[in-house]
């Protein structure tokens, strides 16, 4: 069987293939996120984690920092050794978003983030976790 290429299996999203599409889309600060400034598809934590695609390693991040955070359990210290575009900053987004939104439940309840619920064993709300939001 031959294989696709990457261009004919994954067809990219819309307004990537915007002529209006900027260079600030890819290169976003966290601090316009905390100022309101950012675009919707960073500003807004639904939006955000809708369009996230949780690799290994982000998994394994937030499994980490909501375990840390709720049951004192999990790794709290990571090195990230990646380069430009290797998703430092996208991870720290997701964390932001995760601890601040208030309504976890609907995060951990979108598509994206079905294998993370299943690997921290959620049968049961966020709510009855002991986790607050960072203010």
């Amino acid at each position: 069987m031959e294989m696709k290429a990457v261009w004919e299996a994954n067809k990219p999203s819309k307004d990537i293939l915007s002529p209006s599409l900027s260079p600030q889309q890819f290169g976003i600060e966290i601090s316009h996120v905390k100022r309101g400034e950012a675009p919707p598809v960073y500003q807004d934590p639904i939006t955000f984690f809708k369009r996230t695609y949780l690799t290994a390693t982000l998994s394994s991040i937030l499994k980490d920092s909501i375990l840390t955070v709720t049951h004192g359990s999990g790794n709290p210290i990571y090195v990230l050794l990646t380069s430009f575009g290797g998703g430092k900053t996208h991870i720290l987004l997701s964390l932001y978003h995760f601890f601040t939104y208030g309504n976890k439940d609907e995060i951990i309840s979108l598509p994206s983030m079905s294998k993370l619920k299943e690997e921290l064993n959620l049968a049961r709300s966020f709510e009855s976790l002991d986790i607050h939001s960072i203010p």
